[in-house]
């Protein structure tokens, strides 16, 4: 979902909302005690909200909000990880269930070159592509030692950096006047 507002001729503003679904596989890790962690299923289930604030500059000969345009972006990541999900194999061979800390977050910027073709009077076609960069705010837990508690959240963040670096947008927009 995305709005935007031209501010000027040459400049839009805009907000975003991505909601998406992850599946990510996970491996076993272990840690300095001999302990090891796995998700229980074999992957790692995530929920995925991106609220984004951002910017349009459009190029030379177009006004905005149709033509070529560059796109500067500030996003709020949140996710949320199924609880109950690791399976924790301690050294002495016992096992147990354990709940991840939840909910977590991270920042996202973003750089993207697009076009909005008029279509009619009222509608556009907008399409984009873009390089994201993560930072999650949660990894400063993330480089201390591997714990029952944030193995999920160590494996989970390196996937999140890794998958979701390119972006290709396609939409159908309406122009109010």
């Amino acid at each position: 979902l995305n709005v935007n507002y031209a501010v000027s001729r040459k400049a839009c503003m805009g907000f975003s909302y991505y909601f998406a679904k992850q599946h990510d596989n996970a491996g076993y890790i272990g840690d300095q005690n001999g302990n090891i962690y796995k998700p229980k299923e074999g992957i790692i289930d995530c929920k995925l909200r991106i609220y984004e604030l951002h910017i349009q500059f459009f190029r030379k000969n177009f006004i905005a909000p149709t033509g070529l345009y560059h796109q500067f972006s500030l996003g709020l990541v949140n996710y949320t990880l199924p609880g109950d999900s690791v399976v924790f194999y301690a050294s002495n061979g016992t096992y147990a269930l354990k709940k991840p800390l939840d909910p977590y977050t991270g920042f996202k910027l973003g750089y993207c070159i697009g076009k909005t073709n008029p279509i009619g009077h009222n509608f556009y076609i907008n399409t984009a592509f873009g390089v994201n960069f993560f930072r999650g705010g949660d990894t400063a837990r993330v480089r201390t030692n591997i714990t029952e508690r944030n193995y999920l959240l160590y494996t989970f963040n390196q996937n999140l950096r890794s998958h979701n670096f390119f972006e290709v947008k396609l939409g159908l927009g309406w122009i109010a006047f």
